[in-house]
């Protein structure tokens, strides 16, 4: 769960696959959802998710290694990221977030960080093996 950095009223929240609800405590509606209704299958799990520092978008990765920017408003798709994740990986682990201007958007995946213009949705800086630099410096 994740509160709107624009109104205190507005939470957001992974309530079943597939799917990120905006939930509004003053009037007790939903008042988004943030699904792909338009795709055949699922795009899996919600893995992580958050809002852009406006309160216009949020981000949801799914399990399948997809990247969707929806409308927090409407609740339409604004566009998709596909990321590079090996889809037979049971394990990935995912973090989102956008910059403090709202300019960029950063993901990370496994052992991968990519930063994305959010002007035009292209990959701006990408680094893998991160994870293993991290694991060689502990054993320093």
């Amino acid at each position: 769960m994740k509160w709107s950095p624009c109104n205190d009223s507005l939470l957001a929240f992974a309530p079943c696959v597939g799917c990120v609800k905006i939930f509004n405590t003053d009037t007790g509606d939903i008042v988004s959802n943030l699904s792909v209704d338009e795709m055949d299958e699922v795009p899996g799990a919600v893995k992580k998710f958050c809002w852009s520092p406006n309160g216009e978008q949020v981000a949801v990765i799914f399990s399948g290694g997809r990247c969707f920017l929806f409308n927090s408003s409407s609740g339409a798709c604004i566009s998709q990221i596909n990321l590079h994740v090996d889809p037979t990986s049971f394990f990935s682990c995912f973090n989102v977030s956008f910059s403090p201007d709202g300019l960029m958007l950063l993901i990370s995946y496994n052992d991968t960080i990519e930063v994305f213009n959010m002007l035009t949705l292209d990959s701006i800086y990408s680094s893998e093996g991160f994870s293993a630099d991290c694991q060689e410096q502990e054993k320093k």
